[in-house]
């Protein structure tokens, strides 16, 4: 068992006042070039919005129902994590990783694509979520990456997945 920790009251002013200048500072000040380890860890309904999120790994994390909403996400890794019902609406995706990830019923709404986004590499990318403008921006971030992709297998699954997604679209465009 630990033993609770006293801290006296300058101490405690001192770390919140630290606390407080960090969200003030871009996330790459704050993290610096260290990786940031939270693999196999529960952030289930976990509020990460309005946060951005610099070269921090996910891997394996347990994340479903939780807030990426309007974060910028940089040098992240999501490998194997159950982001199931996660929430990404307006966020922006700057070199995510989201091999083997678990995307069931996770919202991809109104987003920005800056960097790599391999959702193709995802265990169900066909189960998200998404509204016309984040389709439109996955649609045409898949279509420049085929075009750039020397594998051959690899340029196929990218393909297939543009081409669900925008038969996808083009059916919630003649709904509306």
């Amino acid at each position: 068992m630990k033993k609770a920790t006293t801290l006296d009251r300058e101490t405690l002013i001192s770390i919140v006042e630290k606390m407080l200048s960090m969200k003030r500072r871009p996330a790459r000040e704050v993290f610096g070039k260290r990786e940031v380890n939270l693999r196999k860890r529960y952030f289930v309904r976990g509020d990460f919005s309005y946060t951005p999120i610099y070269n921090t790994d996910f891997s394996g994390s347990w994340l479903q129902k939780a807030n990426f909403s309007h974060t910028v996400l940089e040098k992240v890794k999501f490998i194997g994590a159950d982001l199931s019902e996660a929430d990404f609406t307006e966020a922006t995706f700057k070199d995510v990783d989201f091999t083997d990830a678990n995307l069931h019923k996770t919202k991809f709404n109104s987003i920005k694509i800056e960097g790599e986004f391999n959702i193709w590499k995802a265990k169900n990318p066909k189960e998200i979520e998404a509204n016309i403008e984040g389709l439109r921006e996955i649609v045409e971030y898949l279509r420049m990456r085929a075009q750039d992709e020397p594998d051959e297998s690899e340029r196929r699954q990218i393909e297939e997945l543009r081409d669900y997604f925008e038969d996808l679209l083009n059916s919630k465009t003649s709904e509306s």
